[in-house]
């Protein structure tokens, strides 16, 4: 007496149960990584709005320095040209110290909930025709609404390094 054995095919794919218990996971994990990817976005925002302020800083140093006259970096106006006060939340103009020139740079808006302040209550940061920053040295900050801050510091001599500040001035 012969035996007939069923050969069943493998089966593949997901069943709901499965589905429903990996759809649970996957909620209850990105529930819980969402405000620290909030956090890491409003740090990766204050990083960037305080690396473009140091490169705008960088071009009007090496613009004075080429063009062997001095050119300021000053809060940018509504309507274009510089600010007279020291709100910089219309972003900032790389400016030569000859009115009748165009801005080399703009900067646009800063993202909302970020300020940029200056030291010592100045409008505006200059370089002469070799590269120095005239008077003190100045301390830009950078700060946002989470309270995280970062500050670039301007020599005398003209150079230009930025880092997160311990204490919080904003």
């Amino acid at each position: 007496m012969a035996t007939t054995t069923h050969v069943h095919p493998a089966v593949a794919g997901f069943s709901l149960i499965e589905l429903l218990i990996t759809l649970s996971v996957a909620a209850i994990v990105l529930g819980i990584s969402a405000p620290a990817l909030q956090g890491f976005a409003a740090r990766q925002a204050l990083i960037s709005a305080s690396n473009s302020l140091v490169t705008g800083l960088q071009l009007a140093r090496y613009q004075a320095i080429t063009s062997g006259s001095a050119v300021r970096l000053c809060p940018a106006h509504e309507s274009g040209g510089c600010a007279d006060r020291t709100a910089w939340s219309h972003g900032w103009l790389v400016q030569p110290e000859t009115i009748s020139t165009l801005p080399v740079q703009h900067r646009g808006q800063l993202p909302a909930g970020m300020t940029v302040s200056l030291s010592q209550g100045r409008q505006h940061v200059r370089f002469l025709p070799d590269g120095r920053s005239p008077g003190t040295n100045l301390t830009l900050q950078v700060c946002s609404r989470s309270q995280a801050a970062r500050q670039i510091i301007i020599s005398n001599s003209g150079r230009v390094r930025s880092g997160p500040i311990s204490t919080m001035p904003c």
